[in-house]
């Protein structure tokens, strides 16, 4: 059943209406992988689903990496001021090039830190917008789906209908054929008698049968 212009013109404000609402992460969500068999999966779907899950999976790993590398930076500027003053027997030099390295090693955490909180704002946009796309994506399956099931329902309905219209006349048939041999019989009976009518059913059958 193809969908008219009016419904797509419904699909485009309901699609509108989903960017605006601030969604589960579908693949995190049992209800969406209810709606789902891999085989009812398109190849949309699953590239779809697929940068969502990679997506997810970068986030996790981004804010890891953040807390890691701030605990390291906050270990070697603990390690610089408890070294400040040196330690017996260390030659000033010695000292400076500990400290200096100390720092250059804090720098670099620095600039690992404002590339990983960069990518800590970045994800989840992408992630959230990915989401979105999977669900559009979603929503757009789900619908075909139910228009094919109303498809075979009216379908189903239908043969239903001239099924019972059928077996309705196919009773009344029945009865019909039965009420005939009944009277059949009967005529017989009373033509016959009990006695012959015993000799007949033997011959033929009871009821006519041969």
């Amino acid at each position: 059943m193809a969908r008219g212009r009016q419904e797509k013109k419904t699909d485009a404000l309901l699609m509108q209406l989903l960017r605006k609402k601030r969604l589960q992460i579908l693949t995190l969500d049992e209800r969406w992988h209810r709606l789902f068999t891999e085989e009812d999966k398109t190849e949309r779907l699953k590239k779809l689903e697929a940068e969502v899950n990679k997506l997810l999976k970068r986030q996790g790993q981004v804010n890891t990496d953040l807390k890691d590398v701030k605990k390291v930076k906050a270990r070697l500027m603990q390690n610089i001021m408890d070294n400040m003053e040196g330690t017996m027997g260390e030659s000033e030099r010695t000292r400076e090039k500990r400290l200096d390295k100390s720092q250059k090693l804090i720098r670099e955490a620095n600039e690992k830190i404002a590339q990983l909180e960069l990518q800590a704002e970045e994800v989840p946009e992408r992630l959230e917008e990915s989401n979105r796309e999977l669900l559009e994506e979603s929503v757009s399956l789900c619908y075909e789906r139910i228009d094919r099931n109303k498809e075979e329902i009216d379908e189903l309905a239908e043969w239903i209908e001239e099924t019972r219209t059928e077996l309705k006349r196919r009773l009344v048939r029945k009865q019909e054929i039965e009420d005939e041999n009944s009277m059949i019989y009967s005529n017989l009976h009373d033509m016959l008698g009990p006695e012959l009518l015993e000799y007949f059913d033997a011959e033929y059958g009871e009821d006519g049968e041969a």
